[in-house]
């Protein structure tokens, strides 16, 4: 943004667009890969407040309109679900079908869960 990082949050100065973009991909990954964590704010993503609180500067939308975070963090959502036979421990545990669908399993995927596949055909999720 041009302006200097205030001195309280000047242990801020050396980090990247690239270390940010990587710590909140590995932050959604960690998340979902626990099992434990069903929703994930990501916060400060559009300020553009620079004051003696500089929340701009952390933001993932640049000023420019460009956002390095968005296509890391994408990646690693989608990266997720990609994986063409999981085991049940790698994906994270969806609480029903339209979460499943939401995040982009298949409906082999979503089959790893007992909940989801009620009539244990493999299937689960489909037509949904």
């Amino acid at each position: 943004m041009g302006a200097p990082i205030p001195a309280s949050f000047a242990w801020a100065n050396n980090v990247t667009l690239a270390q940010q973009a990587e710590w909140i991909a590995d932050a959604a990954r960690l998340s979902r890969e626990s099992g434990r964590v069903s929703l994930m704010i990501v916060w400060n993503v559009n300020f553009t407040r620079w004051d003696s609180d500089p929340m701009g500067g952390y933001a993932l939308i640049r000023p420019d309109g460009n956002c390095p975070g968005c296509a890391t963090l994408g990646a690693a959502m989608s990266g997720l679900a990609a994986n063409s036979q999981p085991s049940q421990n790698a994906l994270a545990r969806p609480a029903n079908c339209a979460e499943a669908v939401a995040w982009g399993y298949t409906a082999e995927q979503a089959a790893k869960w007992p909940h989801l596949d009620r009539d244990g055909d493999g299937l689960a999720c489909y037509g949904t």
